[in-house]
């Protein structure tokens, strides 16, 4: 499974980013873009044009799809903020295909303010996505350190 995360400049340096989680998981490619708004990476508009699903907590209209039938996901990794911003800033995100999950478990996370109903830090979506498509060692591992992290 690849997993591509579209993250804020912002988000690069912030100790409470859950994404530094997601790395060296096994079976995961992870890969980290930095969220341009005049150039899009073209690696990522080409996946996005290739069938990667974009992650949100609600896409635009109805879609109905299935992750196992995909093999490269997309997230927005930043505050919901900023997420949002850069959602509404760029149209290829609105083109994408995206994935929404239903009815998610209440997040963990409380280390930031403004978090929304529904809505997960990125660790806790790559754990969902784990799970949904029963990568149970790589779930068990996210979990351990998502936990561990919390902790501290």
């Amino acid at each position: 499974m690849k997993i591509t995360l579209l993250t804020h400049a912002k988000e690069l340096n912030r100790t409470d980013n859950t994404g530094i989680l997601c790395r060296d998981l096994p079976d995961v490619s992870l890969e980290v873009v930095v969220w341009q708004r005049k150039s899009p990476d073209e690696q990522l508009l080409q996946a996005l044009a290739s069938g990667a699903l974009l992650i949100t907590p609600k896409g635009d209209g109805e879609q109905q799809l299935d992750v196992n039938n995909c093999s490269h996901f997309v997230l927005l990794d930043a505050t919901w903020q900023e997420a949002q911003k850069m959602y509404n800033r760029s149209d290829y995100l609105k083109a994408a295909r995206w994935y929404a999950f239903d009815d998610p478990a209440p997040s963990k996370y409380h280390l930031r303010r403004n978090q929304i109903p529904g809505g997960l830090c990125t660790a806790e979506c790559v754990l969902t996505l784990l799970q949904q498509k029963a990568m149970h060692h790589s779930a068990a591992q996210l979990q351990q350190r998502f936990e561990h992290y919390l902790a501290d």
